[in-house]
């Protein structure tokens, strides 16, 4: 690494943390009163360590994008990011899969959920949901949906819609599809199962070869991004010590947890910057652990 971490870590202490909520909606963020920083999402927590904008250049430049060809742990990680932030759970998992016929054409994939996407918001405008594109075992496409259509919808009458919906999207080519075309499921239960939920589902990242998966383009999008929950934050801006501490508290955390998480937490000692998918409140009780007590 061409820069030190305690090089760019450097010295600049506060006397105490400093807390700002924020939304996704401001602009700018909240500025920073320390270099170190954690941002506390709903879902995640991002620990930020502030440095030069030429260095940021330096370090962080990848160059231009080349075409896609699988969903990478990085794309997992900004559609697990994105929903993790929001303020208000999914209510809803749609599935939409292809008949035993389907196009070998990846651009025509999307031609389709564009559609679908069309005729949703016509009828629930206020609908939002992450979309993420999948190669079933035969290689066929199916698109998993997360989100919610900001409106009460019977289940059964919701289900019929969607099958409708998709079966005439596709072009009605089987009536079988018709019936086993789509799946729709509501959500019941505590956040934290939401979110497993979500990273085993919408998370999973393939990386077998199947024929006609070159190039599919992009792996996930939003549907109604206008209509998207606000994401509110709280920033922490602590003192070098202190963001060290809590570090030292999340490695032991991720350790405890499975043995990709364990060869993660080896890493976090050598971040500048890093994020864990834990829960807020989490994360909270760590930072408060180490506030001096209140004064009588």
């Amino acid at each position: 690494m061409p820069v030190s971490l305690r090089q760019e870590m450097g010295t600049v202490n506060v006397c105490s943390p400093i807390i700002q909520t924020f939304s996704n909606k401001d602009n700018p963020p909240p500025p920073y009163h320390s270099p170190h920083r954690i941002v506390l999402y709903p879902g995640y927590t991002d620990f930020r360590v502030k440095i030069s904008d030429s260095k940021t250049s330096r370090l962080f430049n990848r160059g231009d994008r080349a075409r896609i060809s699988t969903f990478s742990p990085r794309a997992r990680n900004n559609l697990l990011k994105r929903l993790f932030s929001l303020s208000v759970l999914p209510e809803l998992f749609i599935t939409l899969t292809y008949p035993k016929y389907y196009p070998a054409d990846s651009c025509e994939w999307k031609r389709h959920l564009d559609n679908y996407r069309h005729k949703l918001l016509e009828i629930f405008p206020s609908a939002w949901f992450f979309w993420k594109l999948e190669p079933q075992k035969r290689g066929a496409p199916h698109f998993h949906l997360i989100g919610s259509l900001n409106t009460e919808v019977n289940i059964n009458v919701l289900r019929l819609f969607i099958a409708k919906l998709w079966y005439k999207v596709c072009g009605q080519i089987d009536s079988k599809h018709l019936v086993a075309g789509t799946s729709v499921e509501q959500f019941r239960g505590s956040s934290r199962r939401i979110y497993a939920y979500a990273s085993k589902y919408i998370g999973k990242v393939d990386t077998t070869s199947y024929e006609g998966w070159e190039t599919p383009g992009r792996f996930w999008g939003v549907i109604g991004r206008k209509n998207l929950p606000e994401s509110i934050a709280m920033a922490v801006d602590l003192a070098r010590k202190d963001f060290l501490t809590i570090r030292r508290y999340v490695r032991r955390l991720t350790k405890s947890l499975s043995v990709h998480s364990r060869r993660y937490a080896k890493r976090i000692g050598n971040l500048l910057s890093f994020f864990v998918f834990a829960p807020q409140n989490v994360i909270e009780r760590m930072i408060f652990s180490i506030l001096p007590p209140a004064p009588f």
